[in-house]
């Protein structure tokens, strides 16, 4: 499948942290994170994306993971005036799924999960 990540992305961001070069991104997720980046006006690092089922299980990941399914990333976030700003803009952007770490903000758009959620890690 031919991709449009947009000005702000390259496909390697989205691939298997495995190096098996899996990419099975959904574009409405890639175009989403455009308008984002566009609204941010800060970088947006993508720290985990797609991932393998052998990837996501040796990292200790649910078989049923949004990243499995191409729905899902997970994106730097280490300073609390940085990961504000992010949620407001992933929040406008139509980001219901949305999981907290110290670290890292996960966000997905699998409508199979209950939505208009936040969680931690």
């Amino acid at each position: 499948m031919a991709y449009d990540f947009g000005r702000y992305f390259k496909p390697k961001e989205f691939e298997c942290g495995c190096g098996c070069g899996g990419l099975d991104i959904s574009q409405k997720l890639v175009d989403r994170l455009n308008t984002a980046r566009e609204l941010l006006k800060q970088p947006i690092v993508i720290n985990s994306g797609f991932r393998c089922l052998e990837h996501n299980r040796k990292i200790g990941s649910e078989d049923s993971s949004a990243h499995v399914k191409g729905l899902a990333v997970d994106i730097r976030a280490i300073d609390s005036n940085y990961r504000y700003k992010l949620l407001n803009v992933l929040f406008f952007c139509g980001f219901f799924r949305i999981g907290i770490d110290k670290d890292f903000i996960h966000i997905d758009i699998d409508e199979s999960k209950p939505q208009k959620v936040t969680f931690l890690y």
